[in-house]
C-alpha cells in the first residue's frame, strides 16, 4: 500500500496460505495487485521436519486423510485446488510444473492488473540444506519412546557444548 507502483511478490507455502487466503480479497478491495507464488508441498513440511528432528515422529502437519486402521492422519494426501480457490476470490491463477511454465506464468502475472497466484507442486520431503547452526528447541525431557529419548540426549549434548549461557 505504501508503494502501489511497485510489483509485490509473495512466496508462501500451502499451509501458511490456508491460514489466510483472504489477503487476496483485501487486495481486491483495495485495488492492489500482488503476485503470490504458492509452493504446494501438501502441508506444513517445515514443521513436520522439526517434529521429525525433535520427536522422531510426525503428527498432523500434512494434509492427509485419516487411515481408519491406524486411526492416524497418514492416509492419502487430500487434494486441494489452490488455483481454483484463488480464482474464487478474484485472482488470476496458474498451475505450473516446469521452469518454462513458471517463467511464462511470471511474465503473464507481471502484465496482469489484478492479484495473481502461481501454484507450483513442490517435492514433499526435500527441504533446503541445513544451516549448520544449533537451534535451542528441545526434545521432550520425559518420554518412554526410545527415539524421543535419543533425540533428547542429542539435544542435551548440543546444549552443553554450544549454548552460550547457563540456566
Amino acid at each position: 500500500m505504501a508503494q502501489p507502483e511497485c510489483e509485490v511478490y509473495v512466496f508462501i507455502g500451502d499451509g501458511a496460505y490456508l491460514m489466510n487466503p483472504t489477503e487476496i480479497v483485501t487486495s481486491r478491495q483495495e485495488e492492489l495487485k500482488i503476485t503470490i507464488i504458492l509452493s504446494e508441498n501438501h502441508g506444513f513440511q517445515c514443521i513436520r521436519n522439526l517434529q521429525m528432528a525433535k520427536v522422531g515422529h510426525s503428527f498432523g502437519n500434512e494434509f492427509r486423510e485419516r487411515d481408519f486402521k491406524s486411526n492416524r492422519l497418514e492416509g492419502k494426501f487430500v487434494p486441494i485446488d489452490f488455483a481454483q480457490n484463488a480464482e474464487s476470490m478474484g485472482a488470476r491463477a496458474w498451475r505450473v510444473k516446469t521452469g518454462d511454465e513458471l517463467r511464462k506464468a511470471l511474465r503473464e502475472a507481471r502484465a496482469e492488473k489484478r492479484t495473481s497466484v502461481i501454484v507450483i507442486e513442490t517435492e514433499k520431503y526435500h527441504g533446503p540444506p541445513g544451516s549448520g547452526v544449533w537451534w535451542d528447541v528441545a526434545a521432550a525431557e520425559v518420554s518412554s519412546d526410545p527415539e524421543t529419548q535419543k533425540l533428547r540426549a542429542a539435544y542435551e549434548e548440543g546444549r552443553n557444548r554450544l549454548q552460550r549461557f547457563h540456566y
